[in-house]
């Protein structure tokens, strides 16, 4: 570190002797499903393959340290950090969409090399042949007619009260949010981004029977210990609902959503260890799903990408997630930011790549991090090209 700013090195090809390279680079998560080259030194600890999957706080490369210079003239000198941090190539493609998985530079436990980490995670908790549910007087009961395949879920009563908490629910509550909001209380992650999918889906628009204020207050009673909390529109608790009107900006289902999901912001501040602070989190009125907030020059967006057809891609006027990523870079007039987070449940449309190249264009190219659920690897799929990173969660 010099002057307040970190200074990243990239090894050469053909030589072991580092070389500088821009301090923006972004710091994507590290995950402990992949495997490591070399030992990193970034704390996790996760539990190995729980139901769902632990997710690993964000920023997942790997540590090492060149070879030691034959030539003692060309080593470091003393005012440079020796360490190399690279985006190295596993070797490994990825089990979604092809490209080869990396993996680069783990956080330093002082984190000095960290301008915020975080923990994402999605598509859980995914319970669906259970029978929990409310009684008349709301009080948890059961029901048989909530255990539904999707192939029998005309037979569901809808309305209903089923509130689909099996395993995964259990998971979810005891073992994956404590997991985070512990580390979260050591200093390991600023806050908890959940990128969508918070029931089981039926693959189908429109005909889902999950969707309903029982089964929506069961969520929310689920994220409500989790600390700094946001949640990504996904399509099981949207467009693939009973009551969703793809022709419309609003209906039932979306404004139980927004009462529910749509107010989340940061109630606790960052660690302090990478700085502190609490950055307010701004919201796209009447569309609450979209959202975004600035830390330490770096923006972030949560943006509204639903798998299937939706409003938001099929009708809209216009790409609401665009004109809010535009808006928002316009008022950084001072070209001051340095790097750019993306968080949608499925990869960002063409007219957010439209906005983000124009700020490229009077501020130049910015490293962009981009991170997707709803694919479902067995293990995070971490892509490279260009600057722009594309991380999904497993």
């Amino acid at each position: 570190q010099q002057n307040g700013e970190a200074l990243w090195q990239v090894p050469s090809k053909q030589s072991s002797t580092p070389t500088s390279a821009p301090s923006n680079s972004p710091t994507p998560k590290p995950s402990t499903s992949a495997p490591s080259p070399t030992p990193t030194s970034s704390p996790t600890g996760a539990p190995t393959n729980p139901v769902p999957a632990t997710p690993a706080p964000t920023g997942a490369p790997t540590l090492s340290t060149p070879a030691p210079s034959k030539n003692p003239t060309t080593a470091p000198t003393a005012t440079v950090d020796s360490t190399v941090y690279e985006y190295t190539n596993t070797g490994k493609s990825c089990s979604i969409g092809g490209g080869d998985n990396v993996q680069g530079p783990a956080p330093l436990p002082d984190k000095r090399n960290v301008v915020l980490d975080f923990w994402a995670w999605g598509d859980s908790p995914y319970d669906f042949m259970v029978d929990t549910c409310l009684d008349k007087d709301e009080n948890p009961s059961t029901c048989n007619e909530c255990k539904k395949e999707n192939g029998d879920i005309d037979e569901m009563p809808y309305p209903n009260t089923c509130t689909f908490e099996g395993a995964d629910f259990k998971c979810v509550k005891e073992s994956i949010i404590p997991f985070m909001n512990g580390k979260m209380d050591q200093g390991d992650g600023a806050f908890q981004v959940h990128l969508g999918d918070i029931l089981k889906g039926t693959n189908a628009a429109a005909n889902s029977r999950r969707c309903t204020p029982a089964s929506f207050d069961s969520r929310a009673k689920l994220f409500q210990p989790a600390k700094n909390f946001l949640l990504i529109n996904g399509d099981n608790e949207s467009n693939e609902c009973m009551g969703y009107d793809i022709n419309k900006p609003t209906d039932p289902v979306r404004e139980m959503w927004r009462e529910r999901f749509g107010q989340y912001s940061f109630t606790s501040d960052f660690p302090a260890i990478t700085g502190g602070g609490r950055p307010t989190v701004s919201r796209v009125e009447g569309n609450e799903e979209i959202f975004g907030f600035r830390h330490k020059n770096v923006a972030f967006f949560g943006l509204d990408y639903p798998a299937g057809d939706a409003y938001m891609t099929k009708n809209a006027p216009q790409d609401l997630n665009a004109e809010f990523v535009r808006d928002t870079l316009a008022s950084d007039t001072s070209c001051e930011l340095k790097s750019i987070v993306l968080f949608s449940h499925m990869a960002p449309k063409s007219p957010v790549d439209d906005e983000l190249n124009d700020y490229f264009g009077r501020c130049g190219e910015l490293p962009v991090l981009s991170v997707m659920g709803n694919a479902h690897p067995s293990t995070y799929c971490l892509t490279k090209k260009d600057e722009r990173l594309s991380l999904t969660v497993e």
